[in-house]
């Protein structure tokens, strides 16, 4: 007998969209690989994305379900956010493990809405069903709105500057992933009350991105390494990475104390390889003075990273070393 090989997250989205793709509407903006999409109906137009998350792969065993459903419904607004949208309101569909109880329930619920609660979001409605194991998972569906112009992922050109937001900033996700998966440590004897991870989005990143005139963008649920790849193949050019954003004191502390891993050092792996980041990356042809004078109007932290650069679609470069694959795939993971 034949043994498949196992297909990557990327490759099995292709598979789908193959058969679908046929239905997206042909006035569309937003299209598939883009992480949201619009329905062509007169202004303002209507953003909708759906993110799922299974409990197995994405709730540490330190975690709340509070924690674990906060994340769920932040990747979908920032999906919409990193669009140039506003979002207005989400529906929840649940599986539910055996061994749920009503503590269960209500730690989860109440990640939904002390979440919802921060983009002043309308709760619309979803369903339940049996996980049919002891995990569960989550899928949610962010509805919004966008009476301007619409941000693409392909879009980018040679010589514009890659941007990225630093609202919750680079490497504590990617570090505790490493810590708990590689290198089979404890994060929360390290990170302290870093391991609950919460982040959030800036609903005025959408109003940015269109005054910096953002030609590309793509929020970093997947890790910076990832998002770029995506960005790059989607936009059918190459990306020079010049600089990655610095980890704090603390995390300097814990960086210095484990070391190097493979030659590179801890940090930057954690930035480009971590996840549910959900900063914002984009491109524009602006002054990055100009760049940064729009991002601190709107409270938001910015910082130039790189440019698309005459490299292969698809390909990320930084210190010389070419990266086509790498970062956060769901389908990869394991425990």
């Amino acid at each position: 007998m034949t043994k498949h090989r196992v297909l990557a997250e990327d490759e099995a989205i292709e598979v789908i969209m193959d058969v679908l793709r046929e239905l997206e509407p042909s006035e569309s903006i937003l299209k598939w690989p883009d992480d949201a999409h619009d329905i062509p109906v007169e202004a303002p137009r209507i953003v909708v994305s759906t993110d799922g998350n299974t409990e197995k792969f994405s709730r540490y065993p330190w975690e709340e379900p509070y924690d674990w459903s906060w994340r769920a419904l932040t990747g979908s607004v920032a999906d919409i956010v990193a669009k140039g949208a506003r979002p207005i309101g989400f529906t929840v569909d649940l599986g539910l493990p055996s061994s749920v109880d009503k503590d269960y329930l209500h730690s989860l619920a109440k990640g939904l809405r002390d979440s919802a609660a921060q983009y002043n979001l309308s709760f619309l409605g979803g369903d339940t069903n049996s996980s049919g194991g002891e995990y569960g998972w989550i899928s949610v569906s962010v509805i919004g709105v966008a009476d301007g112009k619409l941000i693409p992922r392909g879009g980018g050109s040679p010589g514009e500057a890659l941007f990225t937001t630093l609202v919750n900033g680079y490497g504590i996700p990617g570090l505790i992933g490493l810590l708990f998966y590689e290198l089979r440590r404890r994060p929360q004897e390290l990170l302290g009350d870093n391991v609950k991870w919460r982040p959030r989005v800036v609903l005025d990143s959408a109003y940015m991105l269109r005054e910096v005139r953002a030609t590309s963008s793509i929020d970093t649920s997947d890790g910076l390494l990832r998002s770029l790849i995506m960005l790059s193949r989607s936009s059918g050019t190459g990306i020079c990475i010049n600089t990655l954003p610095e980890p704090d004191a603390v995390v300097s502390k814990i960086l210095e104390d484990l070391g190097q891993v493979g030659g590179e050092s801890l940090w930057e792996k954690a930035v480009l390889e971590g996840g549910e980041e959900y900063e914002i990356v984009f491109s524009t042809k602006l002054e990055p003075g100009h760049v940064y004078s729009i991002c601190s109007n709107k409270g938001i932290r910015c910082m130039k990273i790189g440019e698309y650069c005459e490299e292969p679609a698809g390909t990320v470069r930084y210190r010389d070393v070419r990266y086509r694959d790498g970062g956060w795939d769901n389908l990869e993971k394991t425990l």
